[in-house]
């Protein structure tokens, strides 16, 4: 028993190293929903070409994930796959930075060519990786401590966001580096940042699989759809929280272009971007501190729920703006940093609650099925930002929003309907 709550403790630090500079590496230097969006932009892409980029993001990481449970299923331990995965892909991130110092940028397509291929590679891979940590995470840690120990790394990890966000500022403002010296300059820091994070997965320590938490075992590819039939059909409370996660990613829609519209219709410089990272990393400390607990105590269906009624403020309030400006223009910064704040809580909820949620319904063993599974069904959703590009680019803000948050109802509602994860889960 001590020796259990020792590995438990060494994994609690871990799992936290992983968490945290990977989190500071990707969302502080490399923010998919304000630093990527601003650097096609820059480039010169058209609004479509932002809403792919999102849908790449999405589909990369999310589509292959049914084959990536099916493969770690079969690794015994998990760790050499999880760490053989992410260091690959990593690599990639490092060679777009390179890239875009040779090239200058120039000709623009190049460099946006190449952070498509990276973005692929890089989260393809991780998201391959991903399937194998998670099911260490539901073996190492109790669920009962699992929604307490994820917030904790989530506030360390906004903490330390928060800390690179000036330097961001820094880097981006008339004072820094010109474009797009500037943005290779984050990319590189990112991608050193998301290597350093492997220590942390190095370190972990691996329980073994025991009579009640067995080792998880692939599926012959030639039954693998019929199984995952046969989740479908006989878990209703899979049905409900894959429906749910499709509806909240379909709700994320507009995120990739809040910064357009700060930039270009608000007219907020490009400095401000520093001060969006700054409050989206708040909207995730925020929701580690209070959401963690609350999953603990009432169940991650809980604060998915908590989570989405916060979270529909967002467009609400971007509407808002497009029909009444000058009622805040004079500190409209503050104003607008409230949907950076959201933005962060529905990031810290794919992790705290949607993914919590499916690792406590998973039966002993399918952890890797059922993860694999919910997330190449949730690539239905991350479909949506191409088409919120396309809408955009043929009508207005205006329309975008009010759809937005018209979907964001929608999601509301299927939170709702999750039921309890921690009744009886089937064989």
């Amino acid at each position: 028993m001590e020796d259990r709550r020792s590995d438990t403790l060494h994994n609690f630090f871990a799992f936290g190293a992983d968490t945290v500079l990977f989190s500071i590496g990707l969302l502080g230097f490399m923010n998919t929903s304000i630093l990527l969006p601003e650097f096609v932009d820059r480039l010169g892409g058209p609004p479509t070409a932002v809403g792919l980029l999102t849908t790449i993001i999405g589909l990369a990481w999310s589509a292959p994930q049914l084959i990536a449970g099916n493969v770690a299923s079969r690794f015994k331990r998990k760790k050499p796959f999880v760490l053989t995965m992410a260091l690959i892909g990593r690599v990639f991130i490092l060679a777009l930075a390179g890239l875009i110092v040779l090239t200058q940028a120039k000709p623009p397509w190049l460099s946006l060519l190449g952070l498509y291929v990276a973005l692929i590679v890089f989260l393809g891979l991780d998201g391959f990786a991903t399937i194998g940590w998670l099911d260490m995470l539901g073996r190492a840690i109790p669920p009962e401590r699992r929604g307490s120990y994820i917030s904790i790394w989530q506030a360390v990890a906004s903490i330390g966001v928060s800390a690179v966000a000036p330097l961001v500022a820094l880097i981006l403002g008339a004072g820094g580096l010109t474009f797009p010296n500037s943005y290779a300059l984050l990319f590189g820091l990112g991608g050193l940042l998301l290597f350093s994070s492997a220590l942390g997965t190095w370190s972990i320590k691996e329980p073994e699989p025991t009579a009640s938490d067995p080792h998880t075992k692939g599926v012959a590819w030639r039954y693998l759809f019929a199984h995952l039939r046969d989740i479908w059909r006989n878990d209703a409370r899979f049905r409900r929280v894959a429906l749910a996660r499709v509806f909240f990613t379909f709700g994320m829609m507009a995120y990739p272009f809040y910064v357009g519209y700060a930039t270009r219709e608000l007219k907020l410089p490009v400095e401000t971007l520093g001060a969006f990272i700054f409050a989206q990393t708040i909207g995730t400390m925020i929701g580690s501190l209070v959401l963690g607990r609350v999953a603990d105590r009432f169940g991650p269906q809980r604060a998915v729920q908590m989570g989405s009624v916060v979270i529909l403020t967002a467009p609400a309030l971007a509407l808002i703006l497009v029909f009444q400006y000058q009622w805040v223009a004079s500190a409209i910064t503050l104003v607008y940093a409230w949907i950076y704040i959201c933005i962060g809580l529905a990031n810290n909820l794919l992790f705290l609650g949607f993914a919590n949620y499916t690792l406590e319904i998973a039966p002993a063993g399918q952890r890797p099925m059922y993860a694999g599974a919910i997330n190449t069904i949730n690539s239905i959703g991350v479909l949506a930002p191409t088409f919120a590009g396309w809408l955009l680019s043929q009508t207005s803000y205006g329309v975008l929003f009010g759809l937005t948050l018209a979907v964001g109802i929608g999601a509301l509602v299927m939170a709702f309907r999750l039921p309890p994860p921690r009744a009886a889960q089937p064989s």
